[in-house]
């Protein structure tokens, strides 16, 4: 009986401290994930701030410092001192081994530099352009008047310092080795973009001509008495109409050349009749494009990018242009040696309009590769005309990788012998993402970690290429025969493996045989998330599992000299902390971030069922911390594509853009749920049909849902998808569709804010029809809402912007009108200077509410308010808002 007693009491506590919980509000919280985080190369520091805070935190002790209105921090090479901003204009020194701090006054900016000889603090004053630098380790340092700017080299052996006296700019090269300081240059404007090469012993930057928009370009090379003037546009052998941009200059890896972009002057206007004076837009049927994507793009046209470069090594001003062609664009790579370039031919056949090119090799179009090199005018067309991803030049450039999209496999040509061949045809699986469901070539992408290119070997012996679910390491030349390094425990496993790389690597790293490969796992089955590691090049190669569970795992940074990893880990109840481990199996937590604890905060549960079409259909149900099941929730379906792999995420509260914010509506008594949709080729509407409504009759057999007070939300292709599914059902009380399309055959014929057409969003993306119009009208309008606008029962609020770039605003209109016209239940909010979604503060805010208050009233019986009663004539908007209640029990 006592133990009885004891068990009620338990729980009557539990039920208090849950009523004492808050319901989320709309407005704006401030929930920030700590940021700026660095680790000390020893391992024994950590930086982070949050909540304009800095944290300087022990990995190895309990010691800890705060820093109110400080938000960066710099720890020097050898973790002897850390370096941090305070409020107003000074700056913290650190002695970690003392914990004794000094200050200094008055600093606009400051930089240290990481260098193993010594550690150098670089500091802009606010006072006379004042600047001094010094040894943290000495009392020592040296000034400068009139400085404009400061930069170290990578190697921190350097300190480079911009100064002006009156109208005479200099640069300075410091050798902080010598304490040597050498006047590099002198002139009369001041100079841009200075850049040293990958050794640090070249420099190049730019200075403006007289004409003040015509730039030069300086070189300097350690050893020279002063940089020398290396390029100018007036007397190279390039078109007196192209001058240099601002662009970011780039020297190759072996700092033979140097990268620079051109553009044209707009000084050459051609001559226009003089009878000529009617404005008119003249639309050819042989135009590349549009003349409406003409417009809107013919600055971007006129200005497009010239890709130049020029051998640093020789004094011959002989400038090599890469792409003359208004529609080749050239991608270099920042760490490789780019003796080779990928020219990419963008020019697009009106005849393939469904898979025009939108970018690189984004795989939305046909593509002509031609490789260059930059160190003659040697050039040979590699790929034409194909529908190619993953196209780039290997680390040592001896080959081009590229995933050709319709023999779905990937190629390599090999420079040296002028070879194309598939490295891939022995894989027995998929390299093209299985569940990709748009009705357009095979790609690499969308997949949860991408496909794709993982990475190289040393000396491009090999390129390791992601199926999808495992890695494979493949022999460029195709002699080899691939190896599985994964042996194939994803697929088993139903877990997609993916190099983890954390935010300071790069993104396609070298690997050495013999490295410990650090995998991110993600099963697609339970959801959970981890990690595990492999040895590369291993003959008996087993997979270790080092930590896996229902939670988000990030690797921010890892230490140099020590084996420690920050990480940060979230799921759907915990917000994201900071959580220090030296072997990713066990952690210790850093910080302790609970903002959603003071909250009636929401639980996740994966929910499956069988479709209309026997399919096993997955979704996510979002239930309030308080949730009772003896009592009967009113539930509302938040619609677009695929959810439920992100069943683990901490969502925040948020106000709303135009789709509903899940830890609001759960926290203020709903049930909401996020169904997967799967689609059929050429039936969006009717693949979102099954999907939702087979969910929605499946939960409605749950005793505490309320199968009487279900709505529906979506935006954009979810607000489609709640225009279809209204037109073809009465079981829902209430839906609220943003920016979605209601009619296929208008919006086909349609331009996108870009001037492009829309047909290939119907066509090939989303609308996933995979016929034109005129093939197939039928299922045009078998897909178009507009259709059955008639049968639709469920009161809807449409909320859809004239600014609308993505849908046009026509199309809530034709919706609005049309449902008007039938005398149903309709409301429609339009924001000024809003496009697809909502972005200005007060507008969110303004549809929060509103959007809560139509579900309250349909879903909660709630009274309605003013605006859906009796509705706000448009010469009182701003006066009057509508949002009161209405008290006198008058109906919407």
């Amino acid at each position: 009986m006592k133990r009885f007693f004891f068990v009620i009491m338990l729980f009557n506590i539990y039920q208090f401290c849950m009523s004492q919980k808050k319901n989320l509000e709309i407005k704006e919280y401030d929930w920030v994930d700590p940021y700026n985080i660095i680790i000390s190369d020893n391992g024994n520091y950590i930086c982070y701030v949050l909540n304009d805070v800095l944290t300087i935190q022990s990995t190895i002790s309990k010691w800890e410092l705060n820093v109110k209105g400080s938000k960066s921090a710099v720890i020097s090479y050898d973790d002897r001192y850390i370096v941090f901003s305070t409020f107003p204009d000074s700056i913290g020194i650190l002695n970690l081994k003392t914990k004794k701090i000094s200050y200094l006054s008055n600093v606009a900016s400051f930089q240290l530099s990481k260098s193993e000889n010594s550690n150098w603090l670089a500091c802009q004053l606010k006072t006379n352009n004042a600047f001094l630098f010094k040894r943290l380790n000495e009392y020592k340092s040296y000034t400068f008047n009139n400085v404009q700017d400061y930069l170290f080299s990578s190697d921190n052996n350097t300190l480079l310092i911009q100064g002006q006296v009156e109208n005479n700019y200099y640069l300075l090269w410091i050798n902080l080795r010598t304490q040597s300081i050498d006047t590099i240059w002198q002139g009369n404007s001041s100079p841009s973009n200075k850049t040293f090469d990958k050794s640090n012993k070249q420099l190049a930057f730019f200075v403006s001509g007289k004409e003040g928009y015509q730039n030069q370009i300086y070189y300097y090379h350690l050893g020279m008495d002063s940089a020398v003037l290396k390029i100018d546009t007036k007397k190279s052998n390039i078109d007196n109409d192209l001058i240099i941009t601002n662009n970011a200059l780039l020297f190759s890896g072996d700092g033979r050349r140097l990268f620079f972009s051109l553009k044209n002057s707009h000084k050459t206007q051609s001559k226009i009749s003089e009878v000529n004076d009617a404005d008119v837009n003249i639309w050819n049927y042989k135009d590349k494009y549009l003349q409406s994507q003409q417009i809107i793009s013919s600055n971007s046209m006129l200005d497009k990018e010239v890709i130049g470069t020029i051998n640093t090594y020789t004094d011959i001003d002989n400038i090599l242009l890469l792409n003359n062609n208004i529609n080749d664009c050239v991608t270099l790579a920042i760490d490789k040696m780019n003796n080779y370039v990928l020219i990419n031919n963008l020019e697009i056949d009106p005849a393939d309009i469904p898979y025009s090119a939108t970018g690189m090799f984004e795989g939305d179009g046909k593509h002509t590769i031609n490789l260059a090199s930059t160190n003659s005018k040697w050039r040979k067309k590699i790929i034409d005309n194909k529908f190619i991803q993953e196209c780039s030049i290997s680390p040592k450039e001896k080959y081009v990788i590229y995933y050709d999209q319709i023999k779905k496999n990937y190629f390599t040509y090999n420079i040296l012998k002028n070879e194309t061949k598939n490295i891939t045809s022995s894989i027995p699986v998929p390299l093209y993402n299985k569940e990709y469901d748009k009705p357009a070539p095979s790609t690499t992408y969308g997949l949860y970690g991408g496909l794709g290119v993982a990475g190289w070997t040393e000396d491009d012996e090999f390129v390791l290429i992601y199926d999808n679910y495992d890695i494979w390491q493949v022999d460029p030349n195709g002699v080899i025969p691939p190896i599985n390094i994964t042996s194939s425990w994803g697929e088993k496993n139903n877990t997609v493996l993916r190099i983890e790389k954390s935010q300071d690597e790069r993104y396609s790293p070298v690997y050495k045989m013999g490295d410990i490969l650090i995998i991110k796992g993600f099963n697609k089955l339970n959801k959970d998330e981890g990690y595990y590691k492999i040895k590369l090049g291993e003959a008996s190669n087993h997979l270790k599992k080092l930590v896996a569970g229902p939670y988000k795992y990030e690797i921010i940074c890892k230490s140099k000299k020590a084996n420690r990893y920050v990480v940060k880990i979230r799921n759907a109840t915990n917000a994201p902390n900071i959580y220090i481990s030296s072997n990713l199996e066990s952690y210790k937590i850093l910080t302790d971030i609970k903002p959603q604890e003071h909250y009636n905060w929401l639980t996740t549960q994966l929910i499956r069922w069988e479709t209309f079409s026997g399919e096993v259909g997955e979704g996510v149900l979002y239930k309030p911390e308080n949730f009772d099941s003896t009592k009967k929730y009113p539930i509302i379906f938040h619609i677009y594509e695929k959810f439920s792999n992100q069943i683990n995420e901490f969502k925040k509260p948020e106000l709303s853009n135009g789709e509903m914010n899940v830890p609001y509506f759960v926290s203020n008594g709903y049930l909401v749920f996020e169904p997967d949709i799967h689609y059929n080729i050429g039936y969006p509407g009717e693949s979102a049909y099954d999907y939702v409504i087979s969910a929605a009759k499946q939960l409605s057999k749950l005793t505490y849902i309320d199968s009487m007070k279900m709505g529906l939300q979506g935006i954009s292709f979810g607000g489609y998808e709640i225009n279809f599914i209204i037109a073809n059902t009465k079981i829902f009380a209430a839906a609220s569709s943003s920016a979605g399309i209601c009619n296929l055959v208008s919006g086909y014929g349609s331009l996108r804010g870009s001037g492009m057409s829309s047909q290939y969003i119907y066509e090939t993306h989303q609308g996933r029809i995979g016929k034109t119009l005129w093939e197939k009208p039928d299922l045009y309008i078998k897909n178009s809402p507009i259709f059955n606008a008639d049968r639709v029962s469920t009161p809807l609020l449409i909320m859809h912007n004239k600014g609308d770039q993505s849908v046009p605003w026509s199309q809530g209109i034709e919706w609005f009108t049309a449902l008007r016209r039938l005398g149903k239940k309709v409301w429609m909010l339009e924001y000024d200077d809003e496009g697809h979604g909502i972005g200005g503060k007060n507008n969110m805010i303004d549809f929060s509410i509103r959007l809560k208050q139509f579900f309250d009233y349909y879903l909660e019986c709630k009274s309605a308010p003013k605006w859906m009663t009796i509705g706000i004539p448009a010469i009182l908007k701003k006066k009057e808002t509508g949002l009161e209640l209405d008290d006198s029990l008058r109906m919407p």
